[in-house]
């Protein structure tokens, strides 16, 4: 770009800027989203969502966005569509809990927020039972839609009263079958009951 900008001509820049620096934001376009499908196919706990955040809201606008405006500046028109950066998540399906309890007082409700990354699903459900009656049948509880790929559910008061297990599971828009943790439901997330805190 600095070397568009010192062009003496309006005729020069444009043309400088789409055979030098068109060519050169795609690659560094394809560089950000191959470090973002990384990121994110190992993004499981708050700390890391933080890491996403820190990229979203200090890195991008320094790396991506105000290089792209001034690139559109000297082109005298909008980017095209593959120089501008995508909304869309390139990783494979996954599925994660971000805070995993595994012990709760007698009696306290078990909030969760479920993090999907790739085609939303229509729905999911959170699947439960007392821990220790394997063969007996699941309790399941819909999973609310918050926005994007956030979701909630809340495992009642009455579902806490003792030690239980539980797994989450989702059908992606593509049909394919997500659980949390990736074991369920052959093994699922416990959880042990205290009787105080």
């Amino acid at each position: 770009m600095a070397r568009v900008k010192a062009e003496k001509t309006p005729e020069a820049r444009t043309r400088l800027a789409r055979e030098l620096a068109l060519p050169i934001r795609k690659e560094v376009l394809a560089a950000v989203a191959d470090l973002h499908r990384y990121l994110l196919a190992t993004v499981s706990t708050p700390g890391e969502l933080g890491t996403v955040a820190n990229w979203q809201q200090h890195n991008m606008p320094d790396l991506v966005l105000k290089p792209g405006q001034e690139l559109a500046a000297a082109l005298g028109s909008d980017l095209p569509a593959d120089a501008l950066p995508s909304r869309d998540y390139q990783g494979e399906p996954r599925i994660f809990v971000p805070v995993v309890r595994t012990s709760l007082v007698a009696g306290e409700p078990l909030p969760l927020t479920v993090m999907i990354l790739g085609p939303q699903p229509p729905g999911g459900v959170l699947s439960w039972r007392k821990l220790g009656e394997q063969g007996s049948a699941f309790t399941a509880i819909p999973l609310s839609h918050v926005a994007r790929g956030v979701w909630t559910v809340t495992l009642p008061p009455a579902a806490t009263r003792s030690d239980f297990e539980y797994f989450v599971q989702v059908t992606t828009g593509k049909n394919q079958l997500l659980h949390f943790p990736s074991t369920a439901p052959e093994m699922n997330q416990t959880v042990v009951v205290t009787e105080t805190k």
